[in-house]
């Protein structure tokens, strides 16, 4: 499992990821308000945290009905889902698995990818889209 979030001391460090511009902002938002969340015991110790981990942090504090919290933990296993895919080698998922046969017109297909980047998605509704 890739785990890019790197936490030592009072640093939060992320290496490289696969994101949309949009989900890279909301990394960079979602580690200044739920970054603390991280810093766990004993200080000093360098850890290392996957997206979903970090996701699964926030969740067990924070209400993800809350437009901003769910937003930024629909990004974080977003991220999580394409990275794991990219560590098996695959790029596009339409291409590669699927075959691209079963697209149809909504967000994502039937199997959950979304049209637009070819890798499964998480579906957006209302609020949790808005981040600003």
């Amino acid at each position: 499992m890739i785990k890019p979030i790197v936490v030592h001391m009072d640093i939060i460090g992320v290496g490289e990821y696969f994101a949309s511009d949009e989900d890279a902002e909301i990394v960079l938002s979602g580690l200044k308000s739920y970054g603390f969340l991280l810093k766990v015991p004993p200080k000093g110790v360098l850890r290392r945290w996957s997206f979903g981990e970090f996701a699964d942090a926030i969740e067990a504090v924070y209400d993800t009905a809350e437009p901003h919290t769910s937003a930024t933990v629909q990004a974080l296993r977003r991220i999580q889902i394409t990275s794991e895919l990219h560590e098996q080698g695959i790029t596009d998922y339409c291409g590669q698995v699927c075959g691209g046969s079963e697209c149809g017109s909504g967000a994502t297909c039937l199997y959950g990818v979304d049209p637009r980047t070819h890798l499964p998605g998480i579906e957006h509704t209302g609020d949790a889209n808005e981040t600003r």
